[in-house]
């Protein structure tokens, strides 16, 4: 019976990079096209499908955020994956986030591709979770926190937000998440109370916590992992990082 190979096509005016992609995603069993003229691929998007799509978004010319703009808004496209990169991915803005479905960071860590291409798309060997993953996410600041949602919705996870220790409490009260995620400054409590409050609950005793703080010196690191935390992550937030980080606190 003959197998239909999965197809992706790569847009990046960086010949290192579009090696890369061609060769990770060829192991892996795609049939790969590559084009660093982002306005080419474009136009081969209008009237071509591919099962994923690794766009570039600071090329010269038509620019990658104009790419991934017809492409969502283009219906031949409604399943195609993409998997957007980008050297600055810390000002990814939420409209990005919304509709890619990965932002990695460049240059591109080779495993985290590779792992991320196979999951997208189905291939063998990376089946869907067996349950949904709760996350509490606990940020006062607006930008962060969208950020932060917006990621984890797209790797499939279930996610709650608090914007202050009260509203976390209370959440935590209702239903006891799979992971926290914990900003250290927050008004009122601060993150370092909470989470000292979060493991002396008995049902939070053991919940992973992964801190996520723009005071990313060794003391703030220190004392988040005496209190109680699992792991940390300094802001501005790398979203490959952060969810690299989430997956490992969270095994299938």
């Amino acid at each position: 019976m003959n197998v239909k190979m999965q197809t992706a096509l790569v847009i990046d005016d960086n010949i290192d990079s579009c090696r890369i992609c061609e060769l990770v995603l060829g192991s892996l069993g795609y049939e790969v096209l590559v084009m660093q003229d982002s306005q080419s691929g474009a136009n081969l998007l209008k009237q071509q499908s591919f099962n994923l799509l690794a766009l570039d978004l600071q090329m010269p010319g038509m620019s990658g955020h104009d790419v991934l703009k017809q492409v969502r808004a283009t219906p031949l496209h409604a399943d195609m994956k993409v998997m957007v990169m980008t050297a600055q991915a810390h000002m990814a803005t939420e409209e990005i986030y919304e509709r890619a479905d990965c932002v990695l960071q460049k240059p591109l860590d080779v495993a985290t591709f590779a792992q991320l291409a196979r999951r997208l798309t189905g291939l063998p060997g990376t089946g869907p979770l067996s349950r949904q993953k709760h996350v509490l996410v606990i940020d006062d600041d607006d930008n962060t926190q969208t950020l932060i949602r917006v990621m984890l919705k797209r790797d499939g996870y279930h996610v709650e937000a608090a914007i202050n220790a009260q509203q976390a409490l209370a959440a935590l009260e209702r239903h006891t998440p799979d992971l926290i995620i914990l900003d250290l400054a927050l008004p009122g409590m601060n993150g370092l109370e909470l989470c000292k409050l979060i493991r002396e609950r008995p049902a939070t005793q053991k919940t992973p916590v992964l801190v996520v703080t723009a005071s990313a010196d060794s003391v703030s690191e220190s004392e988040s992992l005496r209190l109680g935390a699992n792991a940390f992550v300094a802001k501005p937030i790398l979203p490959n990082i952060l969810l690299e980080k989430a997956r490992s606190l969270m095994p299938a």
